[in-house]
């Protein structure tokens, strides 16, 4: 064996680095976004919310207020 041979990795734990490398970062991105909806989506507001369907409707369909527009012209 040669110097240069012991120093260069060889194909074999090139992949298997490769594949660690590849399974801890999914596996960090994995845990990464279960913490993010645990916190931020997994629990509503309220438990037993519950809101009139004439006001939801009122607030979800009436226009927003525009411009004003020049009824003069």
């Amino acid at each position: 064996m040669t110097t240069a041979s012991l120093s260069r990795p060889t194909r074999r734990t090139r992949r298997e680095r490769l594949a660690l490398t590849l399974f801890v970062t999914i596996a960090v991105k994995c845990l990464v976004l279960y913490g993010l909806w645990h916190a931020f989506f997994s629990h509503p507001q309220t438990k037993h919310m519950l809101l009139p369907s004439d006001q939801v409707e009122r607030h979800l369909f009436t226009p927003a207020a525009g411009p004003i527009s020049n009824s003069n012209k």
